[in-house]
């Protein structure tokens, strides 16, 4: 009997990374309800014993647990606020795992422990291939003895770092965001200019894979080549947070100029070149 199986365990948004992570919940013995908008995502955890709630607020009456992997702040905001705060238990724990600015997981955990709830945020890092295998870096912030509460949970999902008071998970999720998805920007124009100059892009690769970056440069580099990339990580995803990036910036007085420039660029792909992977963006530089 899996130690675990007292807990009941509520997960909302089943997409592309929230399926496998609330799978893996399943698989290791939690009892889990699931909410999703299109509910057709959760009929293959239902055939594995998931129960599939109604509506946000049902996914809340009677869970102990209740996790979200959302879109976007606006999105959590409606699900929680709007809807699960009227309708948990006293004591419940709420997990946004969500990407969204550092203000609005402080303003959820405030909002949540006036109610007599407890919250973290736990953004994660990784892709989908590392929710599957379990092994995301999940970036917690709020009151350590919340997280100590749900380690075990967590640890089904990949390695749990803990990281200060609520908001911290988010703030350091919101600067390696930054960090990736500049740099995925950056290597794209990199690669256009490569082709317009008639050289080949293996020459490049050659080059600075003998610099202490190679490997990660070739890593995103080689998922701009194919044609036919699997996405990881979607376009609008990538504006969206980048938009979250620039806009903490200018809340704290700090001058974001990639970020700003990665947002432009972005913004464009998102509106031509949809549901494709961060990297296509190579795209609309041709």
């Amino acid at each position: 009997m899996c130690r675990w199986f007292v807990v009941k365990v509520g997960f909302a948004g089943l997409g592309v990374m929230g399926f496998p992570m609330a799978r893996r919940l399943l698989e290791a013995g939690f009892q889990l309800k699931v909410y999703n908008r299109t509910v057709e995502k959760a009929l293959p955890l239902k055939e594995q014993g998931a129960v599939v709630a109604s509506s946000p607020g049902d996914l809340a009456s009677d869970v102990d647990v209740y996790i979200t992997m959302l879109r976007d702040a606006d999105v959590v905001e409606k699900f929680l606020i709007g809807e699960a705060f009227f309708k948990a238990r006293s004591g419940t724990i709420f997990i946004d795992m969500s990407t969204v600015y550092p203000d609005f997981s402080v303003k959820m955990a405030s909002e949540a422990e006036r109610r007599g709830f407890s919250f973290l945020d736990a953004p994660v890092l990784g892709n989908v291939d590392a929710a599957e295998r379990g092994e995301l870096k999940i970036l917690v912030g709020g009151r350590r003895e919340v997280y100590e509460r749900v380690l075990d949970l967590l640890r089904v999902m990949g390695e749990p770092l803990y990281l200060g008071a609520s908001g911290y998970g988010s703030r350091v999720k919101m600067i390696v965001n930054h960090i990736l998805i500049t740099t995925v920007s950056n290597l794209a124009e990199a690669l256009a200019l490569t082709r317009s100059l008639g050289i080949k892009p293996e020459t490049i690769m050659d080059i600075m894979g003998k610099h202490p970056t190679g490997r990660a440069l070739e890593y995103y580099w080689n998922r701009m080549l194919p044609e036919k990339t699997r996405a990881k990580f979607y376009i609008e995803l990538a504006a969206k947070d980048l938009m979250y990036i620039v806009e903490t910036g200018v809340r704290n007085r700090q001058e974001l100029p990639m970020a700003s420039s990665a947002l432009q660029t972005y913004t464009k792909a998102s509106k031509t070149i949809p549901r494709k992977d961060y990297t296509r963006i190579i795209e609309i530089l041709k």
